[in-house]
């Protein structure tokens, strides 16, 4: 038997991530991560409902993918930093409510 999450644990454990991101693309002067990263944010804020935090994860999760992607990134730092969001976000979009 697994002891599940509760939701507010996954949404904060994504916008903790989100907001890692946000600051390594501050350092890197990269508006458009740190764009996305602010929209994660807003679109996580609040969330209490499974159905809301699996419906927002797969559309953030569809940033994901190949060159051109929210995860083609050019250093170590931002590479971490977004490993580390598509981890919570993939708990999230597989998330059942028990």
């Amino acid at each position: 038997m697994s002891i599940q999450q509760p939701v507010e644990e996954i949404r904060d454990e994504i916008l903790s991530a989100a907001a890692a991101v946000r600051a390594a693309a501050r350092l890197e002067n990269d508006e458009w991560r740190s764009g996305v990263a602010a929209r994660i944010e807003e679109l996580f804020a609040g969330v209490t409902e499974a159905g809301d935090l699996r419906e927002r994860a797969a559309d953030c999760l569809g940033l994901y993918g190949g060159m051109g992607s929210f995860s083609d990134v050019g250093t170590e730092l931002m590479s971490d930093a977004v490993s580390k969001l598509r981890v919570p976000l993939v708990r999230a979009r597989a998330f059942e409510a028990e």
